[in-house]
C-alpha cells in the first residue's frame, strides 16, 4: 500500500501480452483474469480505477481491504507469448483458459465465482 491505494511492482514481464493472471490472497485464488493489453496495464486499472470500470472498482476494493487485514496479495501470471492457430485462426490460450479455470477454482473476487458462460 501507498498512499492508502494498493500498488503492484511487476517483474520484467509487466509488458507482455496477452497474459492470464491469478490474484492469490495468501494461499487462495481469489480472482481469474486476462489482460489484452499489457499486464502493467491491466493492473493500473487495479491501482487506480476509473469510475465506471466495475471490475477494476471491485477488485480494488478487495485488494484494499484485504491488505488492510494484513493478508497478501500476490499477482500470478501466465505469459502466453507462444502463437497457437487451429486452421489459420489464432487462439488467444489466455481469454481460452480464463472461463476453465474461473469455473475449477470458482474465485470468490470473480462476479459470483463462476464464468460468464454459466
Amino acid at each position: 500500500m501507498v498512499d492508502d491505494k494498493p500498488r503492484v511492482t511487476l517483474g520484467h514481464r509487466r509488458d507482455v501480452c496477452p497474459a492470464l493472471y491469478a490474484l492469490v490472497e495468501d494461499d487462495t485464488v481469489v480472482y481469474v483474469g486476462k489482460s489484452i493489453k499489457t499486464l502493467r496495464h491491466r493492473m493500473q486499472h487495479y491501482q487506480t480505477p476509473g469510475p465506471t470500470q466495475r471490475t477494476s472498482l471491485r477488485n480494488h476494493a478487495s485488494i484494499t481491504s484485504s491488505l488492510g487485514l494484513g493478508r497478501n496479495v500476490k499477482v500470478f501470471v501466465l505469459v502466453c507469448d507462444t502463437p497457437i492457430d487451429y486452421r489459420g485462426i489464432k487462439i488467444n490460450i489466455a481469454a481460452a483458459l480464463e472461463d476453465p479455470l474461473i469455473a475449477l477454482f470458482r474465485p470468490a473476487w470473480n462476479k459470483n465465482g463462476v464464468s460468464k458462460g454459466e
